[in-house]
């Protein structure tokens, strides 16, 4: 697998050691991921800024495996004596943790041999350019409140960016990493009228930023948004055809994808549980978990055991075609 860059390389030579202290300290395998990440958000209200924020931060996982036992945990001290103190302490604590037959790494055989580019990263989130930042959050803001002259507040509008590095190793031998970035930029106004107040608001995100959507036409939609709620009613009880817009849509499609994975289906707490091949849904409805999209915010090359991630049919034709599982939960089911 290949690094990215001398970040991604000095990433893995701390992961390779900290794999091999706990080897060292009895583990029979282990794994680790190590995240690097930059965040950076500037927000206003009413033309003035509200929030400026920088932060960075560093983190290592580290999973161990000594007979059957297992045990997690996590430290941002990846000083050589820390990352020894953390590897040992973390080996002691599974050996006093209750076996689990199940518990492992996957099969070396099934792990990523390959890291697409899916071009989920653009080195413009390294670089803050705070005056940038304000000029798109106010233009958008003021591109809002200029639409109607009931909308003479605001909860303000934000411009946010972030990076970051993900590594993974494991004692199969696996090494592997990526990079991804964000862009955000959102507002919300606030409408009155007659005594009423309502706000709503409207965003464009991005893993670029220069594909991030106009800042005047997300204030303009936002301000439509908020304005169309202005003298709203409650409509007699009835039975109706209802059309979902697309921020509840995705609500619906986290209540479906919460109910086909793993943890949900083993635990018994999910009500599709034993339903594959069933049709639970319209014959218009299809929904595909697609792990390698390019630019998609939820793609990335493997997954955090290292297994290639992949497009996989959940919903077909509103048949429930598959569950998403990970070795574990995989191994709880079979």
């Amino acid at each position: 697998m290949k690094t990215n860059g001398a970040a991604g390389a000095a990433m893995h030579g701390t992961l390779e050691a900290v794999l091999a202290r706990a080897t060292r300290a009895g583990a029979a395998a282990a794994d680790a991921v190590m995240v690097e990440s930059t965040a950076f958000a500037a927000g206003v209200r009413l033309g003035e800024i509200e929030k400026l924020t920088d932060a960075r931060e560093r983190r290592l996982g580290l999973r161990v495996f000594s007979g059957a036992s297992v045990a997690i945990a996590a430290t941002a001290d990846l000083s050589p004596s820390g990352l020894e103190r953390f590897a040992e302490d973390t080996v002691a604590l599974a050996r006093v943790t209750a076996p689990d037959p199940l518990a492992g790494l996957p099969d070396r055989s099934a792990l990523a041999t390959d890291a697409p580019d899916l071009d989920l990263f653009d080195p413009a989130a390294t670089a803050p350019n705070p005056d940038q930042a304000l000029a798109q959050a106010r233009a958008a803001e003021s591109a809002a409140l200029a639409v109607d002259a009931r909308l003479s507040n605001s909860e303000g509008a934000e411009f946010s960016q972030d990076a970051s590095t993900i590594a993974y190793a494991s004692t199969l031998g696996f090494a592997g990493s990526y990079r991804r970035s964000s862009f955000h930029l959102g507002v919300e106004p606030v409408a009155t009228h007659e005594g009423g107040m309502q706000r709503d608001f409207w965003y464009t995100r991005s893993r670029h930023l220069a594909h991030l959507e106009d800042p005047v036409a997300i204030g303009q939609h936002a301000a439509a948004r908020t304005l169309r709620r202005l003298g709203a009613r409650r409509v007699k009880t009835q039975e109706a055809p209802v059309v979902f817009e697309s921020t509840v849509a995705v609500s619906l499609l986290g209540h479906l994808a919460g109910a086909v994975t793993g943890q949900s289906l083993y635990r018994g707490t999910s009500f599709l549980l034993g339903r594959l091949g069933d049709t639970i849904a319209s014959p218009l409805m299809t929904v595909v978990d697609d792990g390698r999209l390019p630019r998609g915010h939820g793609s990335r090359p493997f997954d955090a055991e290292g297994l290639p991630t992949r497009r996989t049919i959940v919903l077909e034709r509103g048949v429930l075609a598959s569950y998403l599982l990970d070795t574990y939960s995989a191994k709880r089911l079979s």
